[in-house]
């Protein structure tokens, strides 16, 4: 079939087979085995649609979805747009999702929960490299992340705004100011 020649095609047919397969109630004894093969072919799947497969692990796997993105260390910028799908998700039921990334059949505040503060950390210094002008909104958005070890992602970035924030919520008000 031409779709199975096509990687990009073949990537989102199995996306939406995966999410078919794993809420189907009458799949529900296999849903942990077709779970282990949907993780197992993480990286894949990511590599071609980091937002659908962070979907299809809220909606579907969500017990999965925070711990899974240890899976993509590997290439970190499918890991930084997983990641960001996934804490795009977490804000939606916030009214701060600007481009519309929130779906119905996710329970924001659960994706939120699989979100910790490694999470958080792993995000903020994988967008000093990808997307930093975007630190700074995420910071004042979240909590529960190490003041001191994202000063030091975003400082060794050189990432200004952020550094400064930081400090000032350390208290060192005065050296935030100086930056």
């Amino acid at each position: 079939s031409a779709c199975l020649q096509d990687p990009a095609r073949r990537a989102a047919e199995a996306l939406r087979l995966a999410r078919a397969l794993l809420t189907d109630p009458a799949l529900r004894t296999r849903r942990a085995l077709i779970g282990e093969a949907v993780v197992a072919n993480l990286a894949a799947l990511a590599a071609e649609s980091a937002r659908e497969t962070a979907l299809l692990m809220a909606e579907a796997l969500p017990a999965k979805a925070g711990a899974a993105a240890r899976l993509l260390r590997a290439t970190p910028e499918t890991h930084f747009e997983y990641l960001r799908a996934l804490f795009r998700l977490s804000s939606s039921s916030r009214g701060s999702q600007p481009d519309g990334d929130g779906s119905p059949g996710v329970d924001a505040g659960g994706v939120r929960g699989m979100l910790d503060a490694k999470a958080q950390e792993e995000y903020v210094g994988l967008m000093c490299k990808f997307a930093p002008r975007d630190i700074l909104a995420f910071l004042v958005a979240s909590d529960g992340y190490s003041l001191e070890r994202c000063l030091k992602a975003v400082t060794d970035a050189g990432v200004t705004p952020a550094a400064a924030y930081l400090l000032e919520r350390m208290g060192a008000t005065e050296e935030g100011m100086l930056m």
